[in-house]
């Protein structure tokens, strides 16, 4: 499985280490997401990544698919402006639109804070 940080973890229940698999903890959890954050302060499109065995799973069944998996890790990813959004942003300045660019959103702040 492939998808933001806060949705991969959510559906993590171990991870791997050095010494194999182990428990997934509150505290990996943060260490996780803290290290997510740093990527993204990079400009930096992040991805977690997971997986489990899929042994006696029915594939059809994505609520058992996709629970209980093991934390494999985080990538970053450039994500370059496409060509219609460079058009789309001209566009908007000959119209007379501001731009605004976030880059990052922290679900801890309202879109008001986060904006200010």
């Amino acid at each position: 499985m492939k998808d933001a940080p806060e949705v991969v973890l959510g559906r993590c229940m171990s991870l791997v280490s050095p010494n194999g698999i182990k428990p997934m903890t509150e505290v990996d959890r943060k260490l996780i997401l803290a290290r997510a954050d740093g990527i993204g302060d990079r400009a930096l499109r992040v991805l977690a990544l997971a997986w489990k065995p899929a042994v006696g799973i029915d594939p059809h069944d994505m609520n058992l698919v996709e629970s209980d998996l093991v934390f494999a890790g985080l990538m970053g990813m450039m994500d370059p402006p496409r060509f219609a959004a460079l058009e789309a942003i001209r566009f908007s300045k000959m119209a007379g639109i501001s731009i605004l660019k976030v880059w990052q959103i922290d679900y801890s702040k309202s879109n008001l804070e986060q904006i200010e």
